[in-house]
């Protein structure tokens, strides 16, 4: 069975966690902690001294809340079943706090208003390959970046060209939002987690102000 989060998952969970940063800090008095935690929420279960199967049963049950929230987002979750899932997640967390602080109405998604253009996208996720093909060299770079592309039709709309540069083909016009910035999070997320299996550190490599919208 699996220790960690799936890519899905770890981007749901940690997107939620972020955007109760002002909560956790209560919580969490160790900034270095902090900033771990809201990468990698798991590290949340370690810290628990949990046995084996109470921390693959808390796993299992973030894998399942995670989906839940993924599918509820497609056509968009009403207040009280987004309230609901996140209180269900912090609790899974170990932060049953934190899920009490959780305001009435209270949003995950703050990427909502968030429209990127094609051309805002390509720059970003070209410094991300540009960065990979840096310190991991442009053929891994670019076979973990195809082997990351989750399983969404729209996405094949982005290719790898000649010399490792990324093209778009589709509507040049066209506007990226919504489940759509969600598709591509997603892919961003699996292709960093390759990357850190080689490079512990690579996600502080990135150039944050070009992928800031992205990760």
């Amino acid at each position: 069975m699996s220790t960690r989060l799936s890519p899905m998952a770890s981007y749901y969970v940690r997107r939620l966690v972020q955007s109760h940063k002002d909560l956790l800090v209560q919580e969490i008095q160790d900034p270095v902690l902090l900033e771990t935690i809201l990468l990698e929420p798991e590290t949340l279960l370690t810290r628990q001294a949990l046995q084996d199967l109470e921390y693959q049963q808390r796993i299992s049950t973030l894998e399942v809340l995670a989906r839940a929230y993924q599918s509820f987002s497609k056509d968009g979750l009403h207040q009280g079943e987004s309230r609901e899932l996140e209180q269900q997640i912090f609790v899974a967390l170990g932060l049953p706090s934190l899920a009490a602080k959780t305001p009435e109405v209270a949003s995950t998604d703050g990427d909502v208003a968030i429209a990127l253009s094609v051309q805002e996208v390509l720059a970003s996720l070209q410094s991300l390959l540009q960065t990979a093909s840096s310190y991991l060299g442009p053929k891994i770079a670019s076979e973990y970046w195809a082997a990351s592309q989750p399983e969404i039709e729209w996405l094949k709309s982005f290719r790898l060209e000649d010399k490792y540069q990324l093209a778009w083909y589709g509507a040049q016009d066209e506007k990226i939002s919504g489940q759509a910035l969600d598709d591509l999070k997603l892919w961003v997320k699996a292709f960093l987690d390759k990357c850190s299996l080689i490079i512990s550190s690579f996600e502080n490599m990135l150039n944050k102000d070009k992928v800031k919208h992205l990760i």
